[in-house]
């Protein structure tokens, strides 16, 4: 028998589905990659800013935004409201913590381990002054603010109850400040507020740095009798407060204290201050 040849209008069909079948198969392949890639580059998009955003609040305060004053790094920590930056002294202004010179007072150390804590060794703090650059003993008095999250320290211990209010004229400009903050703590009995038996009841500080009134002097006498020195140390010549005085801050030792003590030196209350 002879082949038959297929018809040419058969031949056509055959070609036009073929035809229609890999148009199909590379329309998919496209839509597939399209979509990878539209995919990639959304997933691309989303991880972009995630990986450079900083979480919000971490950026510390930068020096620009602190009170104007001068920049010093921390040597040491003497007490809970003085320290020393190299060869300077500097005695935070408007607070007062309970004492570690000498006759140690309740709370002293703790004050001391909380202003170590905030500003340890080596650390970068502001100093800015007030109306008075120093006190009588050379002590720089300032408040004092730590460079890295511009943090207030002075206010910060009188807010936790590692200090007291002191306020002394003419450097006032946070007395306002300092005293809602140990109003604060003393509601809220943080601290020594809770911790001195003294300051039970939230009615009165650990160690007061205001004699009583029976023994405060007349608003036209010093107290002293005109010496400058104070007779509750009749065998050394200590100027009364303010400001408020630690051993550290004095030379004598083993010297006489009568009351009304108004510098703290008998912690012992054997007549003996600043003993050792």
């Amino acid at each position: 028998m002879g082949r038959r040849t297929p018809s040419p209008g058969l031949v056509a069909l055959v070609v036009a589905v073929l035809a229609v079948l890999a148009g199909a198969c590379v329309a998919a392949d496209d839509g597939a990659t399209t979509g990878a890639s539209t995919t990639a580059a959304a997933g691309a998009g989303a991880t972009g800013p995630a990986s450079t955003a900083a979480p919000e609040g971490d950026a510390p305060a930068p020096p620009g935004d602190l009170p104007e004053g001068r920049d010093v790094v921390v040597t040491s920590i003497t007490d809970g409201d003085t320290f020393r930056a190299g060869e300077e002294r500097v005695r935070l202004t408007g607070i007062d913590t309970p004492e570690v010179s000498g006759p140690v007072e309740c709370f002293g150390p703790e004050a001391s381990d909380a202003l170590a804590g905030m500003i340890p060794p080596g650390t970068e703090v502001r100093l800015v002054l007030d109306v008075e650059p120093e006190d009588r003993y050379d002590r720089t008095l300032a408040y004092v603010y730590r460079l890295a999250d511009g943090a207030f320290v002075n206010l910060a211990l009188a807010r936790d109850g590692f200090a007291d209010a002191l306020s002394i004229a003419p450097n006032v400009a946070h007395a306002d400040d300092v005293a809602a903050a140990v109003a604060e703590a003393r509601a809220d009995r943080r601290g020594l507020w809770s911790a001195c038996p003294d300051a039970e009841g939230g009615d009165a500080p650990p160690a007061s740095t205001t004699a009583p009134p029976d023994a405060g002097p007349s608003p036209t006498d010093d107290g002293t009798g005109g010496t400058g020195c104070d007779p509750s140390y009749p065998d050394v010549c200590i100027p009364p407060p303010p400001p408020d005085l630690d051993c550290g801050d004095v030379g004598e030792r083993d010297f006489t204290v009568l009351a009304p003590d108004p510098h703290r030196f008998d912690g012992g209350g054997d007549g003996v201050g600043c003993e050792g």
